[in-house]
């Protein structure tokens, strides 16, 4: 058989969008040029692959493969079996190897460079827009209809995921402004200048923009590479395939490794088993020692000074004091509480001192 005549088989049997016929006629020209007949054994296959044009990406190499394999599998299904059982057409695609594909490599933003995107949003909806990306680590096209139904007090929910309906969590205040911009249940939030629903062709233009704006430049600087890096962000703080997993919502978790496997060196560097077992860094304690040892209960050590707590003073009991703090003192206290809440999110003393700060403004008004 032809080559061409299995393409134009499969074309004619087929229901394939527009762009999928061009994937099948770029594949099938490039293997004609090779062989005018199709393929009678894997070495052949093979050969094709290593004579490709040296141009052709990685990617662009097992495209071609798969394309071919997928029409060959067609042909060999319409075929069908033999009396005995055989197939009446083989596709020898299945036996031959497949293309060997680089590791894709991708592109990470750093904590740096989310903020600046976040700077240099302009206006309500771009700034709406990059921080639901960040937070979120949704992909743009479930972005595309979103109304103010679909968001909650802390989640908004995309009706058209690419395998059905997903929930992501999202900071309150951001369901709030979202809430906000759509006006109603049935109002869409993200529009574009004219008023009407933003397409997501209109919100990555708006993103890459945005990126742009911030002096960031290079390959791959589109929305996916903000929920690449938020992926990245929660993969070396966790460790955690499972976390990412959530985070994204993939549907496997073989997906989320990927994300894992990126940021081992630097999980790597994070772990430490010494911490593990209440021991502060050797250059930061002094342990307590019970005749030139430290005192141990089992394998783990039962207590160590941390110097850098023993250079501030303790604090007496059933004190009281009633300061007369200047600008200057309580801007500093706030900015110290600023950077221990951004360094520790959730800890329960980032809330006691939300309300140490409000005492302390009463006290001084």
């Amino acid at each position: 058989m032809k080559t061409l005549e299995v393409l134009e088989k499969v074309l004619a049997g087929k229901r394939v969008s527009e762009s999928r016929k061009r994937s099948y006629k770029g594949a099938f020209n490039c293997l004609a040029k090779f062989s005018e007949e199709w393929p009678d054994d894997m070495f052949k296959v093979n050969a094709w692959i290593a004579g490709m044009p040296t141009t052709y990406s990685d990617e662009t190499v097992e495209h071609y493969f798969q394309t071919v394999l997928a029409a060959g599998n067609y042909i060999q299904k319409t075929m069908g079996r033999n009396a005995n059982g055989s197939w009446k057409w083989f596709n020898v695609f299945q036996d031959a190897e497949r293309p060997r594909i680089k590791k894709k490599q991708r592109r990470y933003f750093n904590s740096a460079e989310l903020v600046g995107c976040l700077k240099a949003a302009r206006g309500e909806t771009e700034v709406a827009l990059i921080s639901v990306l960040i937070d979120s680590a949704c992909r743009i096209g479930e972005l595309e209809g979103l109304t103010g139904r679909d968001v909650g007090l802390n989640f908004f929910v995309c009706q058209k995921g690419k395998t059905g309906q997903r929930h992501y969590r999202l900071d309150s205040r951001i369901c709030r402004e979202l809430k906000k911009m759509a006006g109603s249940d049935d109002g869409v939030v993200f529009k574009n200048r004219s008023g009407d629903p933003a397409s997501v062709y209109s919100l990555g233009w708006y993103v890459r923009q945005i990126i742009k704006r911030a002096g960031i430049t290079g390959k791959k600087v589109g929305a996916h590479t903000i929920r690449h890096s938020g992926a990245s962000l929660i993969a070396k703080k966790t460790g955690s395939a499972l976390a990412v997993k959530a985070l994204l919502q993939h549907d496997k978790i073989e997906t989320s490794m990927l994300y894992i496997h990126d940021a081992e060196d630097e999980i790597q560097q994070d772990m430490s088993p010494m911490a593990m077992i209440n021991v502060v860094p050797a250059e930061q304690t002094v342990l307590w020692l019970e005749n030139g040892q430290p005192a141990v209960e089992g394998d783990n050590v039962v207590e160590a000074i941390d110097l850098i707590d023993d250079m501030f003073e303790r604090i007496p009991d059933e004190v009281s004091i009633r300061p007369m703090l200047g600008v200057k003192d309580l801007s500093c206290l706030r900015r110290l509480m600023v950077e221990y809440a951004r360094m520790h999110r959730g800890d329960s003393l980032v809330y006691q001192s939300q309300d140490l700060l409000k005492r302390m403004l009463r006290k001084v008004k």
